[in-house]
């Protein structure tokens, strides 16, 4: 009798599984936004912006008269001046400054790939 019971109850289970529904798939998460770049503290209630270099200032407009991307984001200015701040790199501001304002001669400064 206890094998009887065993067994119609293992078919019943059987039945009962085979008939559940297959689980649809699960879509794929959602990109994430990149981070910003940290250039620093915003300036509170129109106070003073961090300090950057002339030299800073004039590098980043010196890449975007030459059609470089990288001068062309407003963040170039807080990003170089961060880079010269906390001595993550060399930064070459004397060639960047006085590069004649075309690609190859930016590219040539070894700092922006200028694409």
């Amino acid at each position: 009798m206890k094998t009887l019971i065993l067994v119609l109850t293992s078919t019943l289970l059987l039945a009962c599984n085979s008939c559940s529904p297959t689980p649809s798939p699960v879509p794929p998460p959602a990109p994430q936004p990149e981070p910003p770049i940290d250039v620093g503290p915003a300036p509170i209630d129109g106070g003073p912006s961090p300090v950057v270099d002339a030299s800073v200032r004039a590098a980043c407009a010196n890449m975007a008269k030459a059609g470089c991307m990288e001068g062309q984001s407003s963040l170039c200015v807080g990003t170089m001046q961060k880079a010269l701040n906390a001595g993550i790199t060399v930064v070459p501001l004397d060639c960047l400054v006085g590069a004649t304002p075309d690609k190859p001669s930016i590219r040539a400064c070894g700092f922006v790939p200028c694409p």
